[in-house]
Formats: C-alpha cells, structure tokens, sequence
C-alpha cells in the first residue's frame, strides 16, 4: 500500500517480469528500453535493468539441489534479455519450464492492476476455464503441448522443404544413379580382370618354373662335354707352351752362343783393324818422305771403308734375335 507514485506498480510489475513476463503492453512499456532507469536531476541514466527474486527451497520445491535459489533477469538498452539461475546464465525455455513446475509461472498467478477488478468478475467462461487451469498446474503440460505443436509444425515445415528439394535433385539423383551403376560396373570389370590377370601370372609362373627345369637338364650335357673340350685344350695348351718354351730355350741359348762368337770376333777385327790403321799411318808417312802414289795395293780410304762396314754389320747383328739372321751377316764379314 502507499501514496500514488510510491512505485506500488513498479514493484508488482517487477515480479511479473522476473518470472517471465513477455509482454511489455501488461507491463506499461513498448520496448524493452523503457523499463531501465531514465535519469534524473541528480542521477544519470542507467544501461541495464535487473531483478533478482530468491526463494527458499530447503524443501526442494524447485527442482533444484540448493536450499536457496535465485531467479533473475536483465535487461539492456538495445532490447537483449538475460536469465539466469543462481548466477548460471539460461534460456527462458530453462526458466520458465522450471515456474511452470512450481506453478509460478507467468500464467500460473495473476496481479490485479488499477481498474481491472471488474475483469475478473465479468471474465467469460474459457477466460475461468483458465483460471482453474491454472490452479490446477496443468499449464505445465499445456505449455509442453505448444512446444509440441510448434516443433511439428517446424517439422512439417522442414519436411515440405526436403519435398521439394528432392523433387529439386530427382534428375542429378537418376543421373548420379546412373553414373554410380557405372562406377559398380566398373569397379566388377575391375576385380574380374585383375582375378583374370593373377590366373594367367599363377600360369605363366607355372610354365616358366616347367621350361626352367627343362632348360637346365637339358644343359647338363653339353656343359659336361664343354668342360671335357676345355680340359683337352687347357691339355694341349699346357704341352703346347712346354714345347715351345724349350725350343724357345734352345734357341736363346744357340743365338747367346753365337753372340758371344760374333763378339769375340769383332773384338779380333777391331784388334786387326787398329794394327792396319798403324800400317797404313806407317806407309803414309813413308809416301810423303819419298813421294810416291803407288806403293800400296789398297789405299786408306779403302781400309776406312772395310772397317766402317765391318762394324755396321757388327751393330746390326747385335740387334738381330734371330740365329739364322746372324749366321748370315757372319757370312758376309767372312766374305769380305
């Protein structure tokens, strides 16, 4: 109770709007801006709103394990609401679902503004059905049923949609149907010739192990009778090389024997031959004393001569490794 302008309003609406209360018309406002604090001379304006209403439930008349619980709701200049359960942040679907199984819910209690008295007498028979409604608790329920209906109304909705949207798809479903038998077909081609291609490497493995052991019986004899060939020819070979490094000896010792004579008889003519230059640098110097030309069957150019190729055959044998070579150059000395 009070004076006019107490605020007797405000606080009743206050409770009204914390257990949910939605509409702003009941509450004497349009928008939710109008019910945070204007401002006055001495106070600035404010940017929220809030309510906050506590219960005792240590007999656990909320569903709710705490022995107090409290209720409230916020409200800001750009029209967001806020709810919340001892300081958790909810949904209204949470706050109010909890009223309504306490029976406090925005429809389960009434407030009587000024001037509505005669309403409630003069209320027609479904406006009392309500009431009574009400009294008993079956809002709850009532409540559970539009929940219901909007939620199969959303799925009817929801089922048009995909109605359509199929009919929408129906030609890329025939046509992503089709490609699909083809990918099976496909795909069972696939599997039958990679089963085919394992049979005919199974039988190509089985052919060639056949062909390999053909193959190596078959070689058997003739790498037998190609290792009695090489034995034969590493045979001959052998006898081969120990004849002809024993004519080779022989030979090598025939032509240093002979080497040895030519040797010595070089050593003889250069002997011979230093006694004919003093000859005939004897004779010279005879011819010069009694100036004559011929005294001498030969002359020294002559005898140079004879000497020069003398050696030249000498040098020339020495190279020779053959015998029969050096026999003959032993020849022509001789003969000269």
């Amino acid at each position: 109770v009070g004076p006019n302008g107490s605020g007797k309003s405000n606080s009743a609406e206050a409770f009204r709007w914390v257990l949910g209360e939605r509409s702003l018309k009941s509450l004497r406002g349009t928008k939710g801006e109008d019910l945070i604090f204007n401002g006055a001379n001495s106070s600035s304006r404010a940017s929220r709103a809030a309510v906050s209403l506590i219960f005792d439930n240590s007999d656990r008349y909320f569903n709710l394990d705490y022995d107090e619980v409290t209720l409230t709701r916020e409200v800001y200049r750009d029209g967001q609401n806020v709810y919340s359960i001892n300081g958790s942040p909810v949904r209204y679907r949470d706050l109010a679902e909890l009223l309504a199984n306490a029976s406090l819910g925005a429809s389960d209690h009434y407030i009587i503004n000024q001037g509505e008295a005669d309403r409630v007498l003069v209320a027609n028979p479904r406006e009392r059905r309500s009431l009574v409604e009400d009294a008993l608790g079956l809002r709850l329920y009532q409540w559970k049923i539009g929940e219901s209906e909007k939620k199969l109304e959303q799925t009817q909705t929801n089922l048009e949609k995909v109605a359509s949207l199929r009919r929408e798809i129906a030609p890329h479903l025939r046509f992503l149907k089709k490609q699909m038998e083809r990918i099976e077909q496909a795909d069972h081609l696939r599997r039958e010739l990679k089963n085919l291609y394992l049979e005919y490497l199974k039988r190509e493995e089985v052919y060639l192990n056949k062909e390999k052991l053909f193959l190596n019986t078959e070689r058997r004899s003739p790498e037998r009778e190609l290792k009695e060939i090489d034995e034969k020819l590493q045979g001959r070979i052998g006898l081969a090389e120990s004849a002809s490094e024993e004519k080779y000896r022989v030979a090598r010792e025939s032509l240093e024997s002979d080497l040895r004579k030519l040797t010595a008889e070089r050593e003889q003519l250069n002997r011979q031959l230093g006694r004919l230059e003093g000859m005939i640098e004897i004779r010279r110097e005879s011819a010069e004393k009694v100036e004559t030309e011929d005294e001498s069957s030969f002359s020294f150019g002559d005898v140079s001569g004879l000497v020069k190729q003398v050696n030249d055959e000498l040098d020339e044998a020495g190279k020779m490794s053959d015998v029969y070579s050096v026999r003959g150059v032993l020849a022509r000395l001789k003969e000269k």
